[in-house]
């Protein structure tokens, strides 16, 4: 359920609210200053934001649509009189824009002044000059390509643009939602809501919709790349849970009764010195899953390295001992598969068997727990003590919760 409400928000809301000031009434008297003002500030916000963030992709999209609004403004549809030119150029910008960007939201962050960022803002100069020259010479080979069966069929009289533009818009909106449902990634949602936009300028009439539509894409788009800045200081991005920070924070708050637990990999440089960091790596990737579906109301968080913390608001330390313990217990029971250093990555079609057995790696944590008194009335102080109880957990044997 979070994750789908995160893919709403906070992309539909501007969305939403470009719906609302192009359809109430009162917006007649003041869309005309937004239309000049609103697009270009939030072209200008989101290059700035992307710059200082090094989001390469997300600059080249931010110049896509910046490059389709100015087309569709000022070469398409909405200038009197435009004729056949117009409306290739309209053409063009429905099935190129799209594509633009499903193709940043699967390219890797290259850098700007690099070669590839050279190549890319190369390839959008090149769709630029392409659209232009077809503008100016109606009977050139590009405009011919336009009106081509495919590109304007019959189909087009059903829908506001030819069907490979819906073809390409339909493709770039599921691939985005895809990659975001499986990577969690605020920038493909961005890219998914941004690509909502984009087709909802292309389909609207001439007038102010268009310049607003692409300036909402812009400013989604900026807003995504906020959304992903703060997820990577607040979000241990190892594991998924909330980080040091964000532990830190949760504890600014908590006030009344609460307890606190700290957790420690036993044998943690063991694992990774014999079975190499990847193994470590899993480890504490299935050690965060459990972590993060503890009873008890108990919020995770990666404290550093192999320690992990949660915190148990209006619980005492005995409640949160018996949840920290059945978390123990549920790490205790799992086993690791080692890889073997010579099995393929890739499954081949005819498998042979393994001649050595498999390696089970048997993984445990410790555990200590406090809960605050009027000797701890500060959270320092509890996870202090848990701290304490952690190592008292170690020194006895491992594998116990100790408080």
């Amino acid at each position: 359920m979070s994750r789908l409400l995160s893919f709403f928000l906070p992309g539909a809301i501007p969305y939403l609210a470009c719906l609302l000031v192009l359809h109430i009434p009162a917006g007649e008297e003041w869309i005309p200053g937004l239309e000049s003002f609103f697009p270009g500030a939030a072209f200008f916000a989101g290059l700035l934001i992307a710059w200082r963030f090094n989001r390469s992709r997300i600059l080249f999209a931010l110049l896509a649509i910046a490059a389709a609004e100015q087309a569709l403004v000022r070469l398409g549809p909405a200038q009197p009189g435009g004729g056949a030119p117009a409306r290739l150029v309209y053409d063009a910008v429905a099935l190129l824009l799209p594509l633009n960007l499903a193709a940043f939201s699967v390219l890797r962050e290259r850098g700007l002044f690099t070669g590839h960022g050279l190549w890319r803002a190369a390839a959008l100069l090149l769709q630029c000059a392409a659209v232009a020259t077809a503008w100016r010479n109606p009977g050139s080979p590009l405009a011919a390509a336009g009106k081509s069966p495919w590109l304007s069929s019959a189909l087009c009289a059903r829908i506001p643009f030819s069907p490979a533009a819906a073809v390409a818009l339909g493709a770039a909106c599921a691939l985005a939602g895809v990659r975001y449902f499986f990577a969690r990634d605020p920038l493909q949602a961005g890219l998914f809501w941004a690509l909502i936009c984009s087709a909802s300028a292309v389909a609207a009439p001439p007038g102010p919709a268009v310049p607003l539509y692409l300036g909402t894409a812009a400013l989604i788009l900026a807003v995504s790349m906020l959304e992903t800045s703060f997820r990577l200081a607040f979000r241990d991005e190892l594991t998924g849970l909330p980080g040091r920070r964000a532990l830190n924070e949760a504890c600014a708050r908590l006030s009344g009764r609460y307890a606190v637990a700290m957790l420690d990999v036993d044998h943690f440089k063991r694992i990774n010195d014999r079975y190499g960091h990847d193994v470590g790596d899993q480890v504490l990737r299935m050690i965060a899953a459990r972590l993060a579906r503890v009873a008890g109301g108990g919020r995770s968080f990666r404290y550093g390295g192999e320690e992990f913390a949660v915190l148990f608001p209006g619980t005492t330390r005995k409640e949160a001992a018996r949840h920290t313990d059945e978390v123990r217990r549920l790490v205790e029971s799992c086993r690791f598969v080692v890889r073997g250093r010579g099995r393929p990555r890739t499954r081949p079609q005819t498998p042979r068997p393994s001649r050595r057995p498999p390696r089970k790696l048997a993984v445990t944590v410790s555990a200590g727990v406090a809960e605050r008194t009027a000797r701890r009335p500060t959270p320092q102080k509890v996870l202090r003590a848990a701290d304490r109880a952690l190592y008292r957990a170690k020194a006895a044997g491992r594998n116990r919760v100790c408080s």
